[in-house]
């Protein structure tokens, strides 16, 4: 059970993405222009993915048994790892969707880029989290 809440705010987002991309594709609004779509589509699954990679982070250092080296490493592969899921999903599961490999890469994009920002805010969320598992 204190797995689960380590990763709490992990499988929501999870679960968050898992929801936006299994919107029919008849409920997304029209892009008009391919400069239009790439800055909007591109830049959701850059959130998207560093977002869960970043949480994935998080809920590793409340695990506190793994070197940063470890975090990362994991983290960033499992936040891959569900990008190719999700693009696979779009395309075998969900209504008039489709898997893109340009998608997939922006996922990639987005897992390392939560990666950098954990990096970079490394110090003060590692005093907080800890601060908060010595309660």
């Amino acid at each position: 059970m204190n797995k689960i809440k380590s990763f709490r705010l992990a499988i929501i987002w999870f679960l968050f993405i898992l929801l936006l991309v299994s919107i029919p594709g008849t409920f997304i609004p029209a892009i008009q222009t391919f400069a239009e779509w790439l800055q909007w589509d591109k830049l959701t699954h850059l959130v998207l993915f560093g977002g869960f990679s970043f949480l994935l982070m998080i809920g590793f250092l409340k695990e506190n048994h793994k070197t940063p080296w470890q975090i990362y490493c994991i983290a960033i592969s499992i936040s891959i790892l569900y990008g190719a899921f999700t693009e696979w999903w779009q395309k075998y599961v969900c209504i008039n969707r489709d898997g893109n490999m340009f998608d997939f890469y922006a996922d990639t994009l987005g897992a390392i880029l939560g990666g950098i920002f954990y990096k970079i805010l490394n110090k003060p969320i590692a005093k907080r989290v800890l601060a908060s598992n010595k309660k």
